[in-house]
């Protein structure tokens, strides 16, 4: 075996062969923990969701799996706070709103991520033991960044207004319902609203006058 870590499963029956009594086999299966983890996310265009698909390597071995947007630390993968426990067949007890018992299907746990740049996914043994790790979802949860204005502020002359989005890229800009291009001045004395959205959905909007 190479040098890692190891999920392993022993399985261990007493048998008898003609003459020879108490015959003790045991046999051990083990397969490398970053393959029971080794989840396929495919992040949409606009970068505003992600499908998660992760196969069921261990089988029959896992009694549950679970999923939950956001970063939850390892040391907290028995923690009722943040995960769900098996009261009994499909009923669950613990765990947040946001903690979601995954359906396998053909071998698989297929879920869709919004609005998070990180989920968190954790198996339950047939044994009560648990293991979790984080994915990256590739989502753009950031704003766009407008520069050359600031919100509520007061100007005495023109001004130049940029904005751009480095993640999903921008979808649209207007100001006071109006389209506008980032490096455009605005020089006119007025009250301004200035609505920035990418396509992931984030929006930036700042509010700004010029006397």
């Amino acid at each position: 075996m190479k040098k890692g870590t190891y999920y392993v499963e022993t399985q261990t029956s007493w048998e008898n062969y003609s003459s020879f009594t108490s015959n003790v086999n045991t046999i051990i299966a083990s397969i490398p923990i970053k393959k029971v983890f080794a989840a396929k996310v495919s992040t949409a265009k606009n970068k505003d969701k992600a499908v998660v698909k992760w196969e069921n390597v261990l089988g029959s071995y896992v009694d549950f799996a679970e999923f939950q947007p956001g970063n939850v630390s390892i040391s907290n993968v028995k923690s009722s706070t943040y995960w769900k426990y098996k009261i009994i067949d499909d009923n669950f007890g613990g765990g947040n709103k946001s903690c979601q018992v995954l359906k396998e299907k053909d071998g698989y746990y297929t879920f869709t991520v919004t609005k998070n740049k990180k989920c968190t996914i954790m198996l339950e043994d047939t044994n009560d033991q648990r293991w979790s790790t984080v994915l990256n979802t590739g989502i753009d949860v950031n704003k766009p960044v407008v520069k050359g204005i600031k919100n509520n502020k007061t100007y005495t002359k023109a001004v130049k207004v940029t904005f751009s989005d480095k993640e999903s890229g921008i979808k649209s800009a207007k100001l006071n319902g109006k389209a506008i291009k980032s490096g455009q001045a605005v020089n006119k004395s007025s009250t301004y609203t200035l609505v920035v959205s990418d396509k992931a959905g984030n929006k930036t909007t700042v509010k700004f006058k010029i006397k």
